[in-house]
């Protein structure tokens, strides 16, 4: 008797195992997929781009004087860039704004505009 009580035991286990792991494995296998198909567009898109990126650099090679041109251009638009990154990083919490302009509700309190 205490033998099939062993028995039942398990496979009531090994039935909650299975039907715990099973949906977690199809997650896992449906996110992988996708993984997979994000991986090739942007594969797609990184050969595209860096063909026209060479493609760029070569006549830029072949044009005389574009050397000083070309440098103007990144000295002045790389700051900008930089500068955009980081924008972009702290969008989501300005350390200079404190906590309390927010309502409990989510929404911004509009700010006091002082002449």
């Amino acid at each position: 008797m205490l033998g099939s009580a062993n028995v039942t035991v398990s496979v009531v286990l090994l039935a909650l195992v299975v039907g715990v792991l099973l949906p977690v494995l199809v997650q896992v296998f449906v996110t992988l997929r996708t993984l997979q198909r994000i991986a090739l567009t942007i594969d797609k898109r990184m050969d595209r781009t860096l063909g026209e990126l060479s493609s760029l650099t070569t006549r830029f090679e072949r044009a005389p004087g574009n050397h000083q041109t070309a440098a103007a251009i990144g000295a002045a638009v790389a700051p900008a860039i930089v500068a955009a990154i980081q924008a972009f990083r702290h969008r989501e919490h300005d350390p200079a704004e404190p906590e309390s302009t927010t309502p409990a509700n989510g929404a911004r309190a509009e700010k006091e505009v002082r002449p």
